[in-house]
């Protein structure tokens, strides 16, 4: 009984200390590159403001081609509350000539 709790806490301090070196070690790996952030000229700062949003410009355009096939569906889903409120016999219409193909479009791009 009394050697098993030992060996338990022990076990459990071990692991409290890898786990308190492992944080040191990230903490001492993010302080040169924050202190490299602070330390660029604008120059810098701005060459990683492009890399940024060319990374999230290239992730929206991934996601809108793999959503494009359910565009229609999207759009039946979302605008089903709307359509199930209309009066008797009443559809939607389209108030523009390329409204009912962009519709879907600009709700999948949205």
């Amino acid at each position: 009984g009394a050697a098993s709790k030992q060996a338990i806490q022990q076990s459990t301090q071990l692991q409290l200390s890898q786990q308190a070196a492992k944080q040191q070690d990230a903490t001492q790996q993010e302080s040169p590159q924050k202190e490299q952030l602070i330390n660029m000229p604008l120059t810098g700062h701005l060459i990683e403001l492009r890399r940024r949003l060319a990374r999230i410009l290239g992730v929206v355009i991934v996601l809108f081609f793999v959503l494009l096939p359910f565009a229609n569906q999207l759009y039946e889903g979302l605008s089903q509350p709307l359509r199930a409120q209309l009066p008797a016999n009443a559809t939607m219409i389209a108030t523009d000539v390329t409204a009912t193909f962009m519709a879907p479009f600009k709700l999948n791009f949205f």
